[in-house]
C-alpha cells in the first residue's frame, strides 16, 4: 500500500500512518503544533502590520547571535521610523540546522519607511521587504516555526493596533497564500 504525504502550505505533513501501526502519541503531537500554529497566526493576524521581512546571515548564525542582531536591528529601525516599532518574529533553521537561521518578521509603525530603507537596516545577509497584505497569509507564515522554535520567537511589548473584525473576516483568515509575492511598494 503507497503512503500519500499530504502538505498544506508552510507547514509540515502529518505523521505518515502505516496500514498496520499508527502511532498515536506522534499524531496528538502534530495536532497539537498544529493547534499552535493556527493560534498564532490567527492571533498576529489581527494586527495592522506594514511590512513582512526574511533576513538571513552571511556566514552561520546561532540563535543567540541571531536575537542579539534582531535586536540591534529593531532598536535602529525604531530610531530611523523616529517612533516604537511593534514587531514578532521568528527564528527558522537553514537545512535543519540550528547552527544557521535566518528570520522571519512583521513590523508595525514602518509605514512611511520604503521598502529600500528597511532593507538597507539590515548588514548581515540578504534582506527580502515586502508591504503587509493581510490576505495573502504571512502572519501565519511566520509563526509556522513557533511550536518548534522553543525561545526562538520575540513579540514587542507595545502591539499595533488591531484591525477591524470586519477586515479580518473580510479577508482570506484561514486561506494560506503565498506571503512572498509582492503586494506592490510604498
Amino acid at each position: 500500500m503507497k503512503t500519500i504525504a499530504r502538505r498544506t502550505a508552510g507547514h509540515a505533513a502529518p505523521p505518515a500512518r502505516n496500514a498496520t501501526v499508527a502511532d498515536p502519541a506522534a499524531e496528538t503531537e502534530w495536532r497539537r503544533k498544529e493547534t499552535l500554529r493556527a493560534a498564532w497566526g490567527g492571533y498576529l493576524q489581527e494586527f495592522a502590520w506594514d511590512h513582512y521581512l526574511t533576513l538571513t546571515f552571511r556566514e552561520s548564525a546561532n540563535s543567540a547571535r541571531a536575537r542579539r542582531e534582531l535586536g540591534r536591528c529593531l532598536r535602529n529601525l525604531a530610531r530611523v521610523a523616529q517612533r516604537p516599532v511593534p514587531y514578532f518574529y521568528a527564528l527558522e533553521a537553514s537545512g535543519g540546522s540550528r547552527e544557521h537561521v535566518h528570520a522571519h518578521v512583521l513590523l508595525a509603525g514602518t509605514g512611511h519607511l520604503s521598502v529600500d530603507r528597511l532593507a538597507r537596516s539590515w548588514k548581515h545577509g540578504n534582506t527580502r521587504v515586502l508591504c503587509y497584505d493581510h490576505t495573502r497569509g504571512a502572519a501565519f507564515y511566520v509563526s509556522k516555526e513557533v511550536p518548534i522554535a522553543g525561545d526562538d520567537y520575540a513579540v514587542s511589548d507595545r502591539m499595533p493596533p488591531r484591525l477591524e473584525p470586519s477586515i479580518i473576516q473580510g479577508g482570506v483568515r484561514g486561506r494560506r497564500r503565498s506571503p512572498l509575492r509582492p503586494t506592490g511598494r510604498r
